[in-house]
């Protein structure tokens, strides 16, 4: 038998429920944020970009100034007791020559129930000076890069970057739990990668330094012969192609397995080490890996 106090509360259970959906009201906020604007930057300066879950374009062009085309639309419904926050808002800020492109961080509070928030359009797209230097940060982005011939250096969580034609001779690339595809490139290379893939095509770098955790990765370049190639895999698989150019390749492996094309000549093979030699040049190859395997071509 249930007790008086019991047959009480339950009731009001239901009451307070009742008031709080009565009390709370149905809505719909749309954010909308829109820049269309030209910014200076100094002959050698670099342009800073930090935001998140956006769609980012990047193309170099023969022009002196940066064109910021930035749209934004948000929407969030649902029952609210209170909504509040700063809104949506990226700053941009010309600095001694350089251009800071940044997404203000902000706080939003809504209280109330079945609250759904979204993001419906978050697009970046910025033309730059042919010469510019890239520094990038990001959070969830999608990133194309075209024709940019400056130094460029990336950080992002948890998206994709494709970055072509870009022939600045520098490049500090890094990731995690993404992708990057590289098409074209010259100079020096360092690119890191957790839970993602790395794609370099048409390559002719003279310095190579890649690491790739819980992924993939595929490295298609012409090779110098005073060049420097190491690379590391754990837990997944390397394949190298050479363009053009030979040398030496070594590579340690543990739990692996190495396999190269016809034009490899073995010059040596034990448990845990392969070493081979490529005619055509005098280029320096060392691969790591653990917990995968290795393919080696030339084409």
């Amino acid at each position: 038998m249930k007790s008086r106090f019991q047959c009480l509360f339950i009731p009001l259970i239901v009451l307070g429920l009742a008031t709080i959906s009565l009390d709370a009201e149905a809505k719909r906020d749309r954010e909308v944020f829109h820049l269309d604007e030209v910014y200076p930057l100094a002959k050698d300066g670099t342009i800073y970009l930090s935001t998140g879950d956006a769609e980012v374009k990047i193309i170099g062009s023969e022009r002196n100034d940066v064109h910021v085309a930035i749209d934004y639309e948000g929407r969030t419904s649902g029952l609210f007791w209170e909504s509040g926050g700063e809104p949506f808002k990226v700053e941009v800020t010309p600095d001694e020559g350089d251009l800071i492109i940044e997404e203000v961080d902000r706080d939003v509070t809504r209280i109330g129930i079945l609250i759904s928030s979204s993001c419906i359009e978050y697009k970046v797209l910025l033309e730059v000076p042919i010469r510019a230097n890239l520094v990038v940060r990001g959070d969830d982005d999608e990133y194309q890069i075209r024709n940019v011939q400056g130094k460029i250096a990336m950080d992002f969580d948890d998206g994709e970057a494709i970055i072509e034609d870009c022939n600045g001779g520098f490049y500090d690339l890094e990731a995690e739990d993404g992708c990057i595809e590289m098409r074209g490139g010259s100079g020096s290379l360092e690119v890191a990668c957790e839970d993602g893939e790395i794609s370099i095509s048409k390559g002719a770098f003279s310095e190579i330094r890649a690491e790739v955790e819980d992924g993939d990765m595929e490295i298609a370049t012409k090779i110098a012969d005073d060049g420097i190639y190491a690379l590391e895999c754990e837990d997944g698989w390397i394949k190298f192609t050479v363009l053009a150019g030979g040398g030496e390749f070594r590579v340690d492996y543990d739990d692996g397995r190495v396999r190269a094309s016809s034009e490899f000549e073995e010059a040596e093979e034990e448990d845990g080490l392969a070493i081979y030699s490529l005619p055509g040049g005098k280029a320096r190859v060392r691969i790591r890996i653990e917990d995968g395997k290795v393919r080696l071509l030339k084409r």
